[in-house]
């Protein structure tokens, strides 16, 4: 029997559900849903200050959600 082993990349999936982030007494994320699915291509887009950087740091397990 041959198992076929795909690249890592075309295994890779992201999902996420209902993140919450305070800061400050402020909500900067407030139940954001996302799933990513291989080959996909996401954007993150939006004015100064309204957690596109906070949405990436807990995508990358580098802070905590709320």
């Amino acid at each position: 029997m041959t198992t076929l082993v795909l690249p890592a990349r075309d295994r890779a999936q992201l999902t996420c559900a209902a993140i919450r982030v305070d800061r400050g007494g402020r909500t900067v994320l407030h139940d954001v849903d996302m799933k990513v699915s291989p080959r996909s291509r996401w954007g993150v887009v939006g004015e100064n200050g309204r957690g596109k950087s906070t949405l990436l740091h807990v995508l990358a397990g580098l802070l905590a959600p709320d």
